[in-house]
């Protein structure tokens, strides 16, 4: 089963890319905002990841609404009995919150939020694995799924973001079933049909018979017929 087949086919590309620049945007606020506060080298990168959490998170909202998706900064998730204490977007049947991870690749830390969501909605994801009684890709495809967008923090680059990837885990929040860095999540996306180029008919040219370089335009030769 390619989960990312499936991912792809219910999150739009737009709304990867506003999402995209929103949170390298975020990275940037953030430290802009805190560039002049008194705050000391301790509890600067806290007060930094707070900021720009919650600058994400609004964004995350905000990207699904612009999309014509449902989301929220906190609540019920549309079409679920799961309630979060965070930002989240339904879209399809995709459920997408954010989280922090340390370094790239791993699972991000385990709250009762996030265990929760994965309990209640990912239980499918880990049948799909089990090659005794394997579910439907089409029953897949109809049941709500949690994705996490991780976020990988890098304090030396200039918006303080470093690696972004789309993941799934398991309900047991033990494993991921997915992970594809944000540029290798993009390129599973068809590229844009370009229109057909209309080429102009080709002309053929008039071959004029040949005349040798002494023989002027009346067709008398341009030397000895003087008398």
């Amino acid at each position: 089963m390619d989960l990312g087949a499936e991912l792809v086919s219910a999150i739009p590309l737009g709304f990867v890319l506003d999402l995209e620049e929103k949170i390298r945007a975020a990275g940037r606020e953030a430290k802009e905002r805190t560039r002049d506060a008194n705050l000391g080298l301790r509890s600067r990168p806290r007060i930094v990841g707070q900021l720009r959490t919650g600058i994400i998170e609004q964004a995350l909202v905000d990207v699904a609404k612009l999309s014509g998706c449902t989301s929220s900064e906190f609540g019920s998730v549309a079409g679920t009995e799961v309630y979060l204490h965070q930002a989240h977007a339904k879209i399809g049947p995709a459920v997408i919150v954010r989280a922090s991870i340390a370094e790239p690749g791993i699972l991000p830390s385990a709250n009762k939020s996030r265990k929760r969501l994965l309990e209640k909605l990912n239980r499918h994801v880990d049948a799909s694995y089990d090659m005794f009684n394997p579910v439907p890709m089409d029953e897949l495809g109809n049941r709500p799924t949690a994705v996490f967008v991780l976020i990988c923090p890098n304090r030396q680059s200039e918006d303080g973001i470093g690696e972004i990837a789309i993941a799934v885990a398991d309900s047991r929040h033990q494993d991921l079933r997915f992970y594809e860095t944000l540029e290798e999540f993009k390129g599973r996306y068809a590229p844009p049909v370009a229109p057909p180029v209309e080429t102009p008919p080709l002309r053929r040219r008039k071959v004029l018979p040949f005349r040798p370089p002494e023989t002027g335009e009346n067709g008398d030769a341009a030397a000895g017929n003087e008398e």
